[in-house]
């Protein structure tokens, strides 16, 4: 229905390239990927632990490079009442834009999505956004 049954030839050949040479490729960038879950996990265990309880949840993802943030902990602490207002909260005072959580179902409630596959460097920036936020 949205047209992805109907491929082209360039994309055929991307495909097969990347399926018999893409391997080193495919490698380099779990590797990156696998710093940058570090760097989220190492940052998000030093922000719970400056807040003195669990403000954001972190756990990396098994199978995919988005990340769900539980903020169920910084809705509480910042009096945050609805989704809307953890939205608001994230790029007002972070000034980090996540997507919701409600955007992907009815459990999403209190949780925001973050693309971890992403330059170090923005990760790096965001975390430290956060932590100012915050304190």
């Amino acid at each position: 229905r949205a047209g992805l049954s109907q491929s082209n030839l360039m994309g055929m050949l991307a495909c097969k390239q990347a399926y018999l040479e893409g391997a080193p490729w495919l490698d380099a960038l779990l590797a990156y990927l696998q710093g940058n879950f570090n760097t989220l996990s190492a940052g998000m265990e030093r922000i719970n632990r400056r807040a003195g309880t669990p403000v954001i949840g972190f756990r990396q993802p098994e199978g995919t490079y988005l990340c769900w943030l539980d903020c169920s902990g910084l809705m509480r602490a910042r009096g945050l009442d609805d989704d809307a207002a953890l939205d608001r909260w994230m790029l007002n005072e972070a000034g980090i834009w996540l997507s919701t959580g409600p955007n992907f179902g009815r459990g999403g409630s209190g949780f925001m999505r973050l693309n971890a596959a992403s330059p170090r460097t923005v990760l790096v920036e965001a975390l430290r956004r956060l932590e100012q936020a915050l304190f």
